[in-house]
């Protein structure tokens, strides 16, 4: 049974839509509802402007700094997945920040 042209027409705008997703440059959001400190604490990381604009935009642009060093109780499991990402962006960007786009 051969496709229709709609079932061709589908596939295409599904092609079409993941490669916008997959190449095109985008930000990636990211809410800090009070709980990135969880997270990016135990890495010394926090937002270059101290939380100011947390709910007005996106904050692309994270500094790294002892004061921003926090143990969360209890730890959270995402912790290994934001060491992976800040050890990989620590080896191959800027030490001082982290860009999580």
């Amino acid at each position: 049974m051969k496709p229709e042209w709609q079932e061709r027409l589908l596939l295409l705008l599904c092609a079409g839509i993941l490669a916008w997703q997959l190449f095109l440059p985008g930000f990636i959001g990211m809410a800090n509802n009070g709980d990135f400190g969880k997270v990016a604490g135990p890495l010394s990381i926090g937002g270059a402007d101290h939380g100011a604009d947390n709910f007005l935009f996106f904050q692309p642009q994270y500094v790294r700094g002892p004061e921003h060093y926090y143990i969360p109780k209890p730890p959270s499991s995402e912790i290994g997945l934001a060491w992976s990402a800040s050890t990989v962006q620590k080896a191959v960007g800027d030490p001082a920040r982290f860009d999580i786009r």
